[in-house]
């Protein structure tokens, strides 16, 4: 059939059961994330210093609201960091000192003046906090984070398999796909409930290994990608390997790998993360291609109205090829904009659309 479903924030925000007290976040959300005491930080020595240096780090940028432009600055920083020298965890003071007085090293990861004066900011920041620097560096606010985000996320699902997604998945065949914009495990697990995950679904997606909480041979494979990585995903810290690890507490298979894969935070510019780590090109030239064959799509709780003006034009340049049926599930479909944008994008003819995930749950004429 090759169609295409596409799984946004959205898709996990409305799926089904999630704990009502405690929903999954949206990207709107995220700053928020970090001040519950179930949090392994926050029960820590060092949570309330990675707290202070977080909240102060984003409010002094002015980016509460722009988590994705704070994100990106700290990834430059860090990418920076490493090219001046890749055995610290960050940049020492001294460096620090050169760069804020000469601003051309700078304006060669920041072209955007906006991005180089928040990264000015940051970096006086960790010349006049010590101890937050050291808690709220690049590379360890983006561990402590993707760790708290994933706790979060464990906290707010009260359950990895979901009927409403079972219902998406349950017509697909080995000739289809699902595209995962999502770090949860609630596709993972419904897919392969339904016997249609099994290890044909990574090929060519360069893991180095992958577990299934039982082994079994599937209906069939459909191809799944995690496009900005998966909580799931893990590595080897003296090794380059990732590991695709599905396993349930009931399970006693043990996964591979000795720590967490970096996701891919909300970026303004993915380009360089995706160039970084090899797997991750591979499932954008995955994602090229299945576009180019599909027929049908249906997009669940994402929208590419956004400042991801990357990912659109790939879209676009890749769904050239035919014409495709497009079916929405969002809240947004009562927008006439909102739907134009979308047809043009994926070049499709929108079919039909619900607001809901519910909504299309019980619609007994959902497709």
């Amino acid at each position: 059939m090759n169609k295409v479903i596409i799984l946004g924030a959205g898709a996990t925000f409305g799926a089904h059961p999630i704990n009502p007290c405690l929903k999954p976040p949206l990207l709107k959300d995220l700053p928020n994330i970090l001040h519950y005491d179930f949090l392994s930080l926050n029960r820590s020595k060092d949570g309330p210093l990675f707290n202070k240096g977080f909240n102060e780090l984003v409010d002094l940028t002015n980016t509460r609201n722009d988590i994705e432009k704070f994100f990106t600055v700290l990834f430059l920083l860090e990418m920076l960091s490493a090219d001046i020298n890749p055995s610290y965890v960050f940049m020492h003071d001294d460096e620090i000192k050169d760069l804020l007085s000469n601003h051309q090293k700078l304006k060669k990861y920041f072209i955007n003046d906006s991005e180089m004066e928040i990264a000015k900011i940051i970096l006086k920041y960790y010349l006049s906090n010590e101890k937050e620097a050291l808690m709220v560096c690049p590379r360890n606010l983006r561990t402590f984070f993707q760790s708290s985000l994933r706790e979060y996320m464990f906290q707010s699902l009260t359950n990895c398999y979901c009927k409403y997604h079972s219902k998406a998945f349950g017509g697909l065949d080995d000739t289809d796909s699902v595209i995962n914009f999502n770090y949860d495990e609630v596709a993972d697990f419904t897919l392969f409930t339904l016997d249609k995950l099994g290890i044909g679904s990574f090929e060519n997606l360069g893991f180095d290994g992958i577990v299934f909480p039982k082994k079994k041979q599937p209906a069939c494979c459909v191809k799944y990608l995690k496009m900005h990585g998966s909580f799931n995903w893990w590595t080897n810290i003296e090794s380059k390997e990732v590991f695709y690890n599905l396993i349930s507490e009931a399970s006693s298979e043990k996964h591979l790998g000795n720590t967490f894969f970096p996701i891919v935070l909300p970026f303004l510019s993915k380009k360089i993360f995706y160039q970084t780590y090899s797997i991750l090109k591979k499932h954008l030239y995955q994602f090229e291609n299945l576009l180019e064959e599909s027929k049908e799509i249906l997009l669940i709780g994402k929208t590419f109205m956004n400042s991801d003006e990357e990912l659109s034009r790939i879209i676009k340049t890749h769904s050239l090829s035919n014409k495709k049926k497009l079916i929405i599930i969002n809240p947004k479909i009562a927008s006439s904009e909102f739907i134009r944008f979308h047809e043009k994008l994926f070049n499709a003819e929108y079919i039909k659309g619900w607001k809901r995930l519910y909504d299309y749950f019980i619609d007994q004429n959902g497709v």
